[in-house]
Protein backbone atom coordinates (compact mmCIF):
# COMPACT_ATOMS: atom_id res chain seq x y z
CA UNK A 1 0.00 0.00 0.00
CA UNK A 2 2.69 2.57 0.75
CA UNK A 3 4.24 1.84 -2.71
CA UNK A 4 1.08 2.36 -4.49
CA UNK A 5 0.61 5.58 -2.84
CA UNK A 6 4.33 6.66 -3.41
CA UNK A 7 3.57 5.87 -7.10
CA UNK A 8 0.25 7.67 -7.26
CA UNK A 9 2.56 10.89 -5.79
CA UNK A 10 4.70 10.28 -8.61
CA UNK A 11 2.58 10.88 -11.14
CA UNK A 12 1.37 13.82 -9.96
CA UNK A 13 4.53 15.43 -9.37
CA UNK A 14 5.77 14.20 -12.91
CA UNK A 15 2.47 16.21 -13.60
CA UNK A 16 3.54 19.12 -11.94
CA UNK A 17 7.01 19.41 -12.90
CA UNK A 18 6.03 19.12 -16.86
CA UNK A 19 7.02 15.52 -18.01
CA UNK A 20 4.66 13.89 -21.10
CA UNK A 21 6.39 10.52 -21.23
CA UNK A 22 5.61 7.48 -19.30
CA UNK A 23 8.92 6.97 -18.12
CA UNK A 24 9.43 2.60 -17.61
CA UNK A 25 13.25 3.49 -16.74
CA UNK A 26 15.57 5.27 -18.72
CA UNK A 27 15.16 5.74 -22.64
CA UNK A 28 17.74 6.62 -25.01
CA UNK A 29 18.35 10.57 -25.20
CA UNK A 30 18.11 10.69 -28.68
CA UNK A 31 14.52 9.21 -28.65
CA UNK A 32 13.14 11.51 -26.29
CA UNK A 33 14.80 14.36 -28.35
CA UNK A 34 13.14 13.18 -31.03
CA UNK A 35 9.63 12.03 -29.37
CA UNK A 36 9.68 15.88 -28.18
CA UNK A 37 10.64 18.09 -31.13
CA UNK A 38 7.97 15.85 -33.38
CA UNK A 39 5.31 16.62 -30.57
CA UNK A 40 6.42 20.24 -29.98
CA UNK A 41 6.24 20.49 -34.17
CA UNK A 42 2.53 18.81 -34.26
CA UNK A 43 1.73 21.12 -31.20
CA UNK A 44 2.92 24.41 -33.21
CA UNK A 45 1.16 22.92 -36.09
CA UNK A 46 -2.14 23.16 -33.88
CA UNK A 47 -1.38 26.25 -33.16
CA UNK A 48 -1.70 27.64 -36.53
CA UNK A 49 -4.05 25.60 -37.66
CA UNK A 50 -6.47 27.12 -34.46
CA UNK A 51 -5.54 30.84 -35.45
CA UNK A 52 -6.28 30.14 -39.29
CA UNK A 53 -9.74 29.16 -37.88
CA UNK A 54 -10.26 31.81 -34.86
CA UNK A 55 -9.01 34.52 -36.49
CA UNK A 56 -12.62 35.59 -38.17
CA UNK A 57 -14.39 35.46 -34.91
CA UNK A 58 -11.81 37.19 -32.43
CA UNK A 59 -12.46 40.60 -31.21
CA UNK A 60 -9.02 43.21 -31.54
CA UNK A 61 -7.48 42.69 -27.96
CA UNK A 62 -8.73 44.90 -25.26
CA UNK A 63 -6.43 48.21 -25.04
CA UNK A 64 -5.23 48.47 -21.33
CA UNK A 65 -2.56 50.84 -19.54
CA UNK A 66 -0.37 48.00 -18.58
CA UNK A 67 2.85 49.14 -16.25
CA UNK A 68 5.68 46.73 -14.43
CA UNK A 69 5.72 48.23 -11.07
CA UNK A 70 8.28 46.02 -9.61
CA UNK A 71 11.86 44.21 -11.06
CA UNK A 72 11.97 41.40 -11.37
CA UNK A 73 11.91 39.21 -8.41
CA UNK A 74 11.76 42.34 -6.20
CA UNK A 75 15.92 42.13 -7.52
CA UNK A 76 15.84 38.49 -6.68
CA UNK A 77 15.40 36.19 -9.58
CA UNK A 78 14.95 33.26 -6.83
CA UNK A 79 11.91 35.19 -5.89
CA UNK A 80 10.09 32.89 -9.12
CA UNK A 81 6.09 33.01 -8.33
CA UNK A 82 3.94 35.87 -7.20
CA UNK A 83 2.23 33.23 -5.04
CA UNK A 84 -0.63 35.22 -3.18
CA UNK A 85 -1.70 39.09 -3.60
CA UNK A 86 -3.94 40.55 -1.24
CA UNK A 87 -4.99 44.31 -1.02
CA UNK A 88 -5.07 45.12 3.07
CA UNK A 89 -5.07 48.60 4.96
CA UNK A 90 -5.33 50.89 1.59
CA UNK A 91 -1.50 48.84 0.04
CA UNK A 92 -1.05 45.71 -1.75
CA UNK A 93 0.77 42.88 -0.43
CA UNK A 94 2.63 39.94 -2.23
CA UNK A 95 3.87 36.37 -0.91
CA UNK A 96 6.57 35.07 -3.13
CA UNK A 97 7.86 31.51 -3.53
CA UNK A 98 11.03 30.50 -4.03
CA UNK A 99 13.24 28.75 -6.37
CA UNK A 100 10.02 26.38 -7.21
CA UNK A 101 11.42 25.15 -9.96
CA UNK A 102 14.99 23.36 -8.39
CA UNK A 103 12.10 22.11 -5.16
CA UNK A 104 10.14 20.31 -8.01
CA UNK A 105 13.32 18.61 -9.41
CA UNK A 106 14.41 17.73 -5.94
CA UNK A 107 11.08 16.27 -4.88
CA UNK A 108 11.60 14.24 -7.93
CA UNK A 109 15.05 13.13 -6.95
CA UNK A 110 13.81 12.16 -3.55
CA UNK A 111 10.92 10.17 -4.80
CA UNK A 112 13.44 8.35 -7.74
CA UNK A 113 16.69 8.98 -6.74
CA UNK A 114 17.79 6.76 -9.26
CA UNK A 115 16.82 8.89 -11.95
CA UNK A 116 18.92 11.75 -10.57
CA UNK A 117 16.45 14.23 -11.76
CA UNK A 118 17.85 17.28 -9.80
CA UNK A 119 20.84 17.93 -11.43
CA UNK A 120 20.99 15.74 -14.68
CA UNK A 121 19.92 16.76 -17.36
CA UNK A 122 20.59 20.57 -16.07
CA UNK A 123 17.12 22.41 -16.20
CA UNK A 124 18.56 25.04 -18.10
CA UNK A 125 21.72 27.74 -18.02
CA UNK A 126 19.41 30.50 -16.65
CA UNK A 127 17.44 29.06 -14.00
CA UNK A 128 20.57 27.87 -11.95
CA UNK A 129 19.99 25.51 -9.17
CA UNK A 130 23.01 24.62 -6.51
CA UNK A 131 24.43 21.38 -6.95
CA UNK A 132 23.35 20.31 -3.51
CA UNK A 133 19.95 20.54 -3.03
CA UNK A 134 19.86 21.51 0.69
CA UNK A 135 21.89 24.71 -0.08
CA UNK A 136 18.43 26.19 -1.72
CA UNK A 137 17.72 29.32 -0.29
CA UNK A 138 14.48 29.00 0.29
CA UNK A 139 13.49 31.85 2.23
CA UNK A 140 9.97 32.97 1.16
CA UNK A 141 9.15 36.61 1.40
CA UNK A 142 6.30 39.14 1.65
CA UNK A 143 6.82 42.72 0.18
CA UNK A 144 4.30 45.38 0.15
CA UNK A 145 3.63 48.19 -2.46
CA UNK A 146 2.45 51.38 -1.35
CA UNK A 147 0.74 53.20 -4.66
CA UNK A 148 0.82 56.45 -3.89
CA UNK A 149 4.66 56.42 -3.47
CA UNK A 150 5.27 53.42 -5.96
CA UNK A 151 7.32 52.14 -3.39
CA UNK A 152 8.37 48.46 -2.20
CA UNK A 153 9.05 47.25 1.36
CA UNK A 154 9.76 43.56 2.33
CA UNK A 155 8.01 43.34 5.50
CA UNK A 156 8.63 39.77 5.95
CA UNK A 157 11.02 37.20 5.33
CA UNK A 158 10.76 33.10 6.78
CA UNK A 159 13.75 32.65 9.06
CA UNK A 160 15.93 29.37 7.89
CA UNK A 161 16.73 28.01 11.43
CA UNK A 162 15.04 24.93 10.72
CA UNK A 163 17.96 22.45 10.94
CA UNK A 164 17.74 19.88 8.27
CA UNK A 165 17.44 16.24 9.11
CA UNK A 166 18.71 15.18 5.67
CA UNK A 167 21.89 17.34 6.10
CA UNK A 168 22.12 18.00 9.86
CA UNK A 169 25.11 21.28 8.99
CA UNK A 170 22.87 22.77 7.11
CA UNK A 171 19.25 24.97 8.01
CA UNK A 172 16.14 25.10 5.90
CA UNK A 173 13.70 28.00 5.69
CA UNK A 174 10.30 27.36 7.69
CA UNK A 175 8.29 28.63 4.84
CA UNK A 176 9.62 28.05 1.05
CA UNK A 177 6.34 29.92 -0.11
CA UNK A 178 3.25 32.08 0.84
CA UNK A 179 0.69 30.73 -1.68
CA UNK A 180 -2.41 32.18 -0.60
CA UNK A 181 -3.81 35.12 1.53
CA UNK A 182 -7.13 36.63 2.50
CA UNK A 183 -8.67 39.51 5.03
CA UNK A 184 -10.31 37.75 7.72
CA UNK A 185 -12.49 39.77 10.05
CA UNK A 186 -12.14 38.31 13.34
CA UNK A 187 -14.97 37.80 16.36
CA UNK A 188 -14.15 40.77 17.89
CA UNK A 189 -14.05 43.05 14.91
CA UNK A 190 -10.05 43.33 14.25
CA UNK A 191 -9.21 43.28 10.63
CA UNK A 192 -6.40 40.70 10.37
CA UNK A 193 -4.19 39.39 6.95
CA UNK A 194 -3.67 35.80 6.91
CA UNK A 195 -1.21 34.40 4.97
CA UNK A 196 -1.02 30.57 3.73
CA UNK A 197 2.77 28.74 4.10
CA UNK A 198 4.36 26.29 2.40
CA UNK A 199 6.91 24.18 3.56
CA UNK A 200 9.87 21.82 2.19
CA UNK A 201 8.53 18.76 4.51
CA UNK A 202 7.69 16.72 1.09
CA UNK A 203 11.67 16.56 0.00
CA UNK A 204 12.84 16.91 3.50
CA UNK A 205 10.58 14.57 5.66
CA UNK A 206 10.86 15.33 9.68
CA UNK A 207 10.19 19.24 9.22
CA UNK A 208 7.88 20.80 10.87
CA UNK A 209 4.01 21.06 9.44
CA UNK A 210 3.28 24.66 7.14
CA UNK A 211 2.50 27.51 9.10
CA UNK A 212 -0.54 30.08 8.82
CA UNK A 213 1.44 33.93 9.32
CA UNK A 214 -0.82 36.50 10.82
CA UNK A 215 -1.00 40.54 10.61
CA UNK A 216 -2.96 43.19 12.27
CA UNK A 217 -1.10 46.16 11.01
CA UNK A 218 1.01 44.50 7.24
CA UNK A 219 4.01 45.51 9.79
CA UNK A 220 4.40 42.69 11.61
CA UNK A 221 3.74 39.07 10.70
CA UNK A 222 3.71 35.92 13.10
CA UNK A 223 2.63 32.25 12.97
CA UNK A 224 -0.48 31.62 14.39
CA UNK A 225 -0.50 28.55 17.43
CA UNK A 226 1.22 25.84 16.35
CA UNK A 227 2.09 23.40 19.47
CA UNK A 228 3.02 19.59 19.26
CA UNK A 229 0.07 17.72 20.38
CA UNK A 230 -2.65 20.04 18.60
CA UNK A 231 -4.70 19.67 15.69
CA UNK A 232 -2.29 22.03 13.87
CA UNK A 233 1.04 20.96 15.51
CA UNK A 234 0.15 17.71 14.29
CA UNK A 235 -0.66 18.45 10.81
CA UNK A 236 0.12 15.96 8.01
CA UNK A 237 0.38 18.56 5.74
CA UNK A 238 3.19 19.81 3.42
CA UNK A 239 1.57 23.36 2.52
CA UNK A 240 -1.75 24.87 2.30
CA UNK A 241 -3.31 26.27 -0.85
CA UNK A 242 -6.52 28.02 -0.99
CA UNK A 243 -8.58 30.30 1.37
CA UNK A 244 -11.71 31.69 2.31
CA UNK A 245 -14.33 33.52 4.32
CA UNK A 246 -17.85 32.20 4.83
CA UNK A 247 -20.20 32.87 6.98
CA UNK A 248 -17.91 34.41 9.70
CA UNK A 249 -15.36 31.42 9.37
CA UNK A 250 -11.73 30.62 7.62
CA UNK A 251 -11.68 27.98 5.43
CA UNK A 252 -8.01 26.64 4.16
CA UNK A 253 -7.26 23.52 2.09
CA UNK A 254 -4.05 21.77 3.70
CA UNK A 255 -2.16 19.46 1.39
CA UNK A 256 0.20 16.23 1.66
CA UNK A 257 2.19 17.13 -1.99
CA UNK A 258 3.30 20.53 -4.02
CA UNK A 259 0.76 19.53 -6.01
CA UNK A 260 -2.03 21.37 -3.41
CA UNK A 261 -4.44 19.27 -3.44
CA UNK A 262 -5.82 18.20 -0.11
CA UNK A 263 -8.62 18.47 3.19
CA UNK A 264 -10.73 21.47 3.81
CA UNK A 265 -10.32 22.47 7.57
CA UNK A 266 -12.15 25.04 9.40
CA UNK A 267 -11.63 28.05 12.17
CA UNK A 268 -13.85 30.44 13.58
CA UNK A 269 -11.29 32.03 15.76
CA UNK A 270 -8.23 30.88 13.59
CA UNK A 271 -5.86 33.71 15.54
CA UNK A 272 -5.57 31.10 18.36
CA UNK A 273 -4.67 28.56 15.69
CA UNK A 274 -4.08 24.72 17.88
CA UNK A 275 -7.17 22.95 18.17
CA UNK A 276 -9.33 26.10 16.81
CA UNK A 277 -9.13 24.41 13.50
CA UNK A 278 -10.69 21.26 12.25
CA UNK A 279 -10.92 19.07 9.26
CA UNK A 280 -14.37 19.25 7.80
CA UNK A 281 -14.12 17.39 4.79
CA UNK A 282 -13.73 13.82 3.94
CA UNK A 283 -10.89 12.02 3.22
CA UNK A 284 -11.72 11.12 -0.12
CA UNK A 285 -12.21 15.21 -1.52
CA UNK A 286 -9.44 16.03 -2.73
CA UNK A 287 -9.75 19.88 -2.69
CA UNK A 288 -7.62 22.09 -4.81
CA UNK A 289 -9.67 25.45 -4.74
CA UNK A 290 -12.35 27.15 -2.38
CA UNK A 291 -15.10 29.93 -3.40
CA UNK A 292 -18.12 31.23 -2.07
CA UNK A 293 -21.46 31.28 -4.12
CA UNK A 294 -24.88 31.61 -3.68
CA UNK A 295 -24.44 31.54 0.07
CA UNK A 296 -22.61 27.68 -0.02
CA UNK A 297 -18.84 27.36 0.24
CA UNK A 298 -18.02 25.36 -3.60
CA UNK A 299 -15.23 23.20 -3.63
CA UNK A 300 -12.84 22.27 -6.91
CA UNK A 301 -11.45 19.08 -6.41
CA UNK A 302 -9.43 16.96 -8.71
CA UNK A 303 -8.76 13.29 -9.80
CA UNK A 304 -6.46 11.96 -12.11
CA UNK A 305 -8.83 9.12 -13.07
CA UNK A 306 -12.58 10.44 -13.12
CA UNK A 307 -11.22 14.05 -14.18
CA UNK A 308 -11.97 17.23 -11.91
CA UNK A 309 -15.21 17.71 -9.72
CA UNK A 310 -17.27 20.32 -8.09
CA UNK A 311 -19.10 20.20 -4.74
CA UNK A 312 -21.04 22.49 -2.37
CA UNK A 313 -21.73 22.61 1.23
CA UNK A 314 -23.62 24.97 3.48
CA UNK A 315 -20.92 24.13 6.41
CA UNK A 316 -23.87 23.08 9.01
CA UNK A 317 -23.82 20.03 10.89
CA UNK A 318 -20.98 18.01 12.65
CA UNK A 319 -17.83 17.69 10.35
CA UNK A 320 -17.34 15.93 8.50
CA UNK A 321 -19.90 18.50 6.60
CA UNK A 322 -22.07 17.10 3.88
CA UNK A 323 -21.02 18.25 0.34
CA UNK A 324 -22.74 17.72 -2.59
CA UNK A 325 -21.71 17.10 -6.43
CA UNK A 326 -22.70 19.99 -8.71
CA UNK A 327 -20.51 19.24 -11.55
CA UNK A 328 -18.57 15.58 -11.51
CA UNK A 329 -16.26 13.55 -14.56
CA UNK A 330 -14.82 16.17 -15.65
CA UNK A 331 -17.67 17.67 -16.63
CA UNK A 332 -18.34 14.77 -19.28
CA UNK A 333 -14.90 14.37 -19.91
CA UNK A 334 -13.59 12.43 -17.25
CA UNK A 335 -9.24 12.22 -17.10
CA UNK A 336 -8.64 14.92 -20.49
CA UNK A 337 -9.38 17.39 -17.69
CA UNK A 338 -8.19 16.09 -14.26
CA UNK A 339 -8.78 19.48 -11.60
CA UNK A 340 -10.01 22.92 -11.04
CA UNK A 341 -7.32 24.89 -10.48
CA UNK A 342 -9.18 28.41 -10.18
CA UNK A 343 -13.28 29.70 -9.21
CA UNK A 344 -14.56 33.22 -8.81
CA UNK A 345 -18.25 34.13 -9.04
CA UNK A 346 -19.32 37.21 -11.50
CA UNK A 347 -22.26 38.50 -12.12
CA UNK A 348 -24.53 35.73 -10.42
CA UNK A 349 -22.94 32.61 -11.79
CA UNK A 350 -19.21 30.75 -10.44
CA UNK A 351 -16.73 30.27 -13.15
CA UNK A 352 -14.45 27.47 -12.62
CA UNK A 353 -11.26 26.95 -14.76
CA UNK A 354 -9.50 23.88 -15.30
CA UNK A 355 -6.21 22.27 -15.34
CA UNK A 356 -5.57 20.26 -18.89
CA UNK A 357 -2.37 18.85 -18.51
CA UNK A 358 -1.81 15.20 -18.10
CA UNK A 359 1.19 13.02 -19.05
CA UNK A 360 -0.85 10.44 -21.24
CA UNK A 361 -2.89 13.26 -22.37
CA UNK A 362 -2.66 15.96 -25.19
CA UNK A 363 -2.74 19.45 -23.06
CA UNK A 364 -6.35 20.37 -22.43
CA UNK A 365 -7.85 23.36 -19.99
CA UNK A 366 -11.38 24.52 -20.15
CA UNK A 367 -13.73 27.21 -18.53
CA UNK A 368 -17.82 26.23 -17.33
CA UNK A 369 -19.94 28.70 -15.42
CA UNK A 370 -22.67 27.30 -12.67
CA UNK A 371 -25.89 28.53 -12.51
CA UNK A 372 -27.20 29.83 -8.73
CA UNK A 373 -29.83 26.54 -9.71
CA UNK A 374 -26.55 24.22 -10.11
CA UNK A 375 -26.96 23.65 -13.62
CA UNK A 376 -24.12 25.03 -15.71
CA UNK A 377 -22.64 25.99 -19.30
CA UNK A 378 -19.73 25.37 -20.97
CA UNK A 379 -17.92 28.80 -21.59
CA UNK A 380 -14.46 27.51 -23.41
CA UNK A 381 -13.79 24.06 -24.01
CA UNK A 382 -14.46 21.01 -26.35
CA UNK A 383 -18.03 20.58 -27.86
CA UNK A 384 -19.40 16.84 -26.09
CA UNK A 385 -22.49 14.43 -24.94
CA UNK A 386 -22.96 15.16 -21.06
CA UNK A 387 -25.95 13.73 -19.03
CA UNK A 388 -27.20 17.35 -18.70
CA UNK A 389 -27.26 16.91 -23.05
CA UNK A 390 -24.91 18.38 -25.35
CA UNK A 391 -22.74 21.36 -24.36
CA UNK A 392 -21.57 23.81 -27.01
CA UNK A 393 -19.14 26.74 -25.87
CA UNK A 394 -21.29 29.65 -25.70
CA UNK A 395 -18.06 31.72 -26.43
CA UNK A 396 -17.07 29.56 -29.83
CA UNK A 397 -13.90 29.04 -28.28
CA UNK A 398 -12.02 25.68 -27.68
CA UNK A 399 -9.53 24.58 -25.42
CA UNK A 400 -7.34 26.97 -24.13
CA UNK A 401 -8.83 29.98 -25.48
CA UNK A 402 -7.93 27.90 -28.78
CA UNK A 403 -3.99 27.55 -27.42
CA UNK A 404 -3.04 24.15 -26.67
CA UNK A 405 0.22 25.48 -24.59
CA UNK A 406 -2.54 26.99 -22.22
CA UNK A 407 -2.14 24.17 -19.61
CA UNK A 408 -3.68 26.16 -16.65
CA UNK A 409 -6.79 28.57 -16.83
CA UNK A 410 -5.29 29.43 -13.44
CA UNK A 411 -6.10 32.44 -11.91
CA UNK A 412 -9.74 34.78 -12.65
CA UNK A 413 -10.16 37.94 -10.82
CA UNK A 414 -13.29 40.56 -11.24
CA UNK A 415 -12.63 44.28 -11.63
CA UNK A 416 -14.47 47.21 -12.38
CA UNK A 417 -17.67 44.81 -13.69
CA UNK A 418 -15.09 42.97 -16.39
CA UNK A 419 -13.78 39.06 -15.40
CA UNK A 420 -10.55 38.75 -15.95
CA UNK A 421 -8.53 35.31 -16.71
CA UNK A 422 -5.16 34.53 -16.57
CA UNK A 423 -3.04 31.25 -18.06
CA UNK A 424 -0.40 29.22 -17.31
CA UNK A 425 1.16 28.87 -20.86
CA UNK A 426 3.57 25.89 -21.27
CA UNK A 427 5.82 26.91 -24.51
CA UNK A 428 8.25 28.54 -23.41
CA UNK A 429 10.28 25.82 -22.37
CA UNK A 430 10.61 25.25 -26.55
CA UNK A 431 12.84 28.05 -26.63
CA UNK A 432 16.24 25.84 -26.70
CA UNK A 433 15.34 24.28 -29.72
CA UNK A 434 15.96 26.13 -32.93
CA UNK A 435 13.87 25.16 -35.44
CA UNK A 436 10.67 24.66 -33.01
CA UNK A 437 11.45 28.63 -31.73
CA UNK A 438 11.04 30.34 -34.86
CA UNK A 439 7.54 28.74 -35.20
CA UNK A 440 5.80 29.45 -32.07
CA UNK A 441 7.87 31.81 -30.48
CA UNK A 442 4.97 34.22 -30.61
CA UNK A 443 2.86 31.61 -28.30
CA UNK A 444 5.98 32.21 -25.01
CA UNK A 445 4.76 33.80 -22.37
CA UNK A 446 0.71 33.61 -20.40
CA UNK A 447 -2.35 35.01 -21.69
CA UNK A 448 -4.65 37.28 -20.36
CA UNK A 449 -8.44 37.48 -21.17
CA UNK A 450 -11.14 39.51 -20.09
CA UNK A 451 -15.04 39.66 -20.64
CA UNK A 452 -17.81 42.00 -19.39
CA UNK A 453 -20.41 39.30 -19.84
CA UNK A 454 -18.62 35.97 -19.26
CA UNK A 455 -19.55 35.00 -22.92
CA UNK A 456 -17.89 37.06 -25.38
CA UNK A 457 -13.91 37.28 -24.27
CA UNK A 458 -11.44 39.40 -25.28
CA UNK A 459 -7.53 39.20 -25.55
CA UNK A 460 -5.37 41.86 -23.52
CA UNK A 461 -1.87 39.94 -24.06
CA UNK A 462 -0.54 36.39 -25.80
CA UNK A 463 2.85 36.95 -24.55
CA UNK A 464 3.19 37.45 -21.24
CA UNK A 465 3.11 41.38 -21.53
CA UNK A 466 6.19 40.94 -23.74
CA UNK A 467 8.14 39.14 -21.47
CA UNK A 468 8.53 35.32 -22.82
CA UNK A 469 9.55 33.73 -19.09
CA UNK A 470 6.93 35.41 -17.63
CA UNK A 471 4.64 31.52 -18.05
CA UNK A 472 2.03 32.56 -15.64
CA UNK A 473 -0.10 34.42 -14.78
CA UNK A 474 -0.30 33.20 -11.21
CA UNK A 475 -2.47 35.90 -9.12
CA UNK A 476 -4.49 38.89 -9.31
CA UNK A 477 -6.02 41.66 -6.84
CA UNK A 478 -8.39 44.19 -7.08
CA UNK A 479 -8.05 47.44 -6.18
CA UNK A 480 -8.87 51.09 -6.11
CA UNK A 481 -6.28 52.32 -8.16
CA UNK A 482 -6.24 49.27 -10.51
CA UNK A 483 -6.07 45.72 -11.05
CA UNK A 484 -2.80 44.14 -10.24
CA UNK A 485 -1.29 40.71 -11.81
CA UNK A 486 1.77 38.75 -10.41
CA UNK A 487 3.38 36.58 -13.11
CA UNK A 488 5.59 32.94 -12.06
CA UNK A 489 8.85 33.29 -13.73
CA UNK A 490 11.42 31.01 -13.49
CA UNK A 491 14.11 32.90 -15.35
CA UNK A 492 14.27 36.61 -14.46
CA UNK A 493 11.87 36.21 -11.02
CA UNK A 494 8.42 36.63 -10.61
CA UNK A 495 6.53 39.96 -12.04
CA UNK A 496 4.18 42.17 -10.57
CA UNK A 497 2.08 44.88 -13.40
CA UNK A 498 -0.59 47.16 -12.95
CA UNK A 499 -3.62 47.57 -15.51
CA UNK A 500 -5.75 50.08 -15.82
CA UNK A 501 -7.94 51.44 -18.21
CA UNK A 502 -6.74 54.20 -21.04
Amino acid sequence: MKQRGRLARMTKLLTLAGFVERRQGRLPRVRVVRALTWGAAMLGAIVRLVRFARAASLRPQIPRKIVQVNTGGFGDRQNCYAWSMAWFKGKLYVGTARNLLCVERATLDFYVPEWNLYSTPPIRADIPCPSNPYDLDLRAEIWRYTPETTAWERVYRSPDDLPNPKAPSKFVARDIGFREMVVFPEPDGTEALYVAGVTAREHIPGLPPPRILRSTDGETFKPIPQEPGTFLGDLDAVGFRAMAVHRGRLYVTASTSLLGDGMILEATSPAEGNDHFRQVSLPDLKAFELAVFNDFLYVGAGDATRGYSVWKTDATGTPPYRFLPVVTDGAGRERQVVSVVSMHPFQGRLYVGSNGWYPQQILRSELIRINPDDTWELVVGRRRQTSQGEKIPISGLMDGFGNPFNVHFWRMQEHEEALYLGTNDASWGLDMLPRLDRLIRAEYGFDLWMSVNGKDWGQITANGFGDKFNFGARTFASTPFGLFLGSANHVSGTEVWLITAP
